[in-house]
This record gives C-alpha cells, structure tokens and sequence, in this order.
C-alpha cells in the first residue's frame, strides 16, 4: 500500500524537485520522467517499450513506474543483444 508521503514525494518529482527512484515496499522504482536521463531513449520512446512490454513495467494512476529490478534485467538483455550481433558482424 502507498503512503502519503510517497506520493506527495512522487507529486515532486513532476515539478523537478529531488529527481530520484521512487521507493515503494522494499523496491525502488523510477518514473519515465528519471529513464529519459538515464537511457538513450525519448520519452514517448521509453513509454512505447513499457507499453509493448520489452521495458517491463506497470501504470500507477496516471504515470509509468520501472523498477530498479527490471531496469537491470533491459539493461543486461540490451548488452546481450549487443554482443550477439558484433559476433554475427565478425562472421560474416
């Protein structure tokens, strides 16, 4: 269950004050708002992978959170990706 103050520090967040993860029980959680300065991605991008799910992801109320977990986990699967094709390149 969120409590006040959590929110209250999410509505903060939206005006530029203290851009920080979100904590949430025992995770922390970022807003779109925090993945645009920390991915190379736009923020109608960052929305388009939560949505089609290759950024797992879930909508609270009005805004899209990212846990620290999954974060990790795109990040990791992006360096794969990445690997996998400058192994394909060498191939060829």
């Amino acid at each position: 269950m969120t409590d006040i103050k959590t929110i209250c520090y999410s509505e903060q967040k939206l005006k530029g004050v203290n851009r920080m993860p979100v904590r949430m029980l025992t995770e922390k959680f970022y807003m779109v708002e925090d993945l645009v300065d920390i991915l190379p991605l736009s923020k109608q991008s960052i929305q388009v992978y939560i949505r089609t799910g290759k950024l797992p992801g879930r909508r609270i109320g009005k805004f899209y959170y990212v846990s620290q977990a999954s974060l990790k986990e795109f990040l990791r699967g992006r360096d794969e990706r990445k690997i996998e094709e400058d192994e394909r390149k060498k191939r060829i």
